[in-house]
């Protein structure tokens, strides 16, 4: 199946400098050029905080926090926009707020630069939400909800695919701030429910036209509540998944208190931010599968909240039979107009031809051209296997687990290749290599 969200290994991405806006360069921590949104793990470590997540450019100003009873953590996860250049913008108040980035979005999922206000006037009821005009052809919708009440007033919502029979609307504490991810009908119809009180706040940030199979009725994959991590294993109800998203929720706005306890992760997952037994109301986790589609959870023993799947995202994007799959990689390029417009053509198993057309501010240096091995310029390489991993011809890591041709070198007429870890080697020339002897494009074996 296709495939819209990607993991990364988790990295601390919390800005240095408190209450302002503050840039964050996902590409210099393994979002791909071509990535569409980076996925967010945001934990508040802290009794109080304040916290937003904006797409570079955009001029939204959301960033309620959460205030708990006493002092412990609360986590949730969401996408957020990135601009050309990979980047996002994130805000914290205290520094006690926590920012992992988990993952990043490809082709398939629209980010919005800045939200667009869809908080209906019902209350107490599940509501229309029509988001025709701004989510086209959309399977699913990214939503931003924000609850500014005073400390103590918990408010329930819920969101629901149209035509859906679910009913679950915990709340979230005020001042609470949220992000949901849930699939939409066939007109872009989606459903919130929205208890009287808080006051709210809704925007729509973002949607899905492909690469997340939705379900219409989550499916419960709650697992025991006595502290311990449990296996969940979704294979039958989530085949071929290399991430999920699960609605974690309880019958009430829960806190901080052990009703609300729980964490969810990745199976043989650990790290900071990712294996926390944290407080939670309702959050929409975003949690990458192994590779036979199992996760973890655990519950506080008296925890009332639980798991349902809301939807999944493909594990692999090139074809899983070895003898389909891409034999080598030759690139070709010419400068086309002086803004350095270019057309890569990718040439795959020398049968598949297909072209990526990228706009760069500066022109593309052919690797042949360096005259030394120890002076191969990799940026080219780095700049495909990124398009390529984007494009989702390629899974991610490719070019630091294979060697790479990047050229031949002048003076003895041998192949320059690029070794995993960085180093390069001569090797003799293959005859039947396009360009053998000098010259022609690099090619990418893998």
């Amino acid at each position: 199946m296709a495939r819209a969200l990607f993991e990364i290994t988790p990295v601390d991405v919390t800005p240095g400098t408190l209450n302002s806006w503050q840039d964050v360069d996902g590409k210099a921590n393994g979002v791909p050029v071509g990535a569409t949104g980076a996925i967010v793990h945001f934990v508040n470590t802290g009794a109080t905080g304040g916290y937003g997540l904006r797409k570079k450019g955009s001029t939204d100003d959301r960033k309620e926090g959460d205030l708990l009873s006493h002092p412990g953590s609360i986590h949730q996860w969401t996408i957020v926009g990135v601009n050309v250049d990979g980047f996002f913008q994130a805000y914290v108040k205290t520094g006690l707020e926590k920012i992992y980035l988990t993952g990043y979005t490809t082709s398939g999922i629209t980010m919005l630069t800045n939200g667009v206000d869809k908080l209906p006037a019902g209350r107490d009821a599940w509501t229309n939400i029509d988001c025709s005009s701004e989510a086209p052809e959309a399977i699913g919708l990214i939503f931003e909800i924000q609850n500014s009440g005073s400390f103590g007033f918990e408010e329930n919502m819920g969101f629901r695919q149209s035509g859906s029979t679910d009913d679950r609307h915990g709340g979230i504490s005020g001042p609470g701030h949220r992000w949901a991810i849930i699939g939409c009908n066939s007109s872009q119809v989606a459903q919130v429910y929205l208890e009287t009180g808080g006051p709210w706040t809704l925007h729509l940030i973002g949607y899905i036209t492909g690469g997340i199979t939705f379900n219409t009725n989550a499916d419960d994959i709650t697992p025991t509540a006595d502290t311990f991590w449990h296996d969940i294993g979704l294979s039958v109800l989530a085949p071929g998944a290399g991430m999920v998203i699960v609605e974690v929720s309880g019958p009430q706005a829960l806190g901080i208190g052990s009703d609300g306890s729980y964490a969810i992760r990745k199976n043989g997952g650990s790290g900071a931010g990712i294996s926390e037994f944290d407080a939670g109301d309702h959050v929409w986790a975003i949690v990458p599968c192994d590779s036979t589609q199992i996760i973890e959870g655990r519950l506080n023993s008296s925890s009332s909240l639980n798991f349902h799947l809301v939807g999944y995202s493909g594990a692999t994007v090139y074809p899983s039979d070895p003898s389909s799959r891409i034999t080598e990689l030759i690139i070709r390029y010419t400068d086309q107009d002086v803004e350095h417009r270019f057309t890569e053509e990718i040439l795959l198993g020398g049968a598949t031809q297909q072209s990526l057309e990228v706009l760069s501010n500066e022109p593309p240096t052919p690797p042949e051209m360096t005259p030394e091995p120890d002076g191969v310029d990799t940026s080219l390489m780095e700049h495909l296997r990124d398009l390529m991993i984007a494009a989702g011809l390629l899974p991610p890591d490719t070019i630091t687990a294979v060697p790479v041709f990047v050229g031949w070198d002048p003076d003895t007429g041998k192949e320059i290749w690029l070794l995993p870890g960085g180093t390069t080697e001569l090797r003799d020339p293959e005859e039947d290599r396009p360009g053998a002897g000098g010259g022609g494009g690099p090619s990418f074996p893998i």
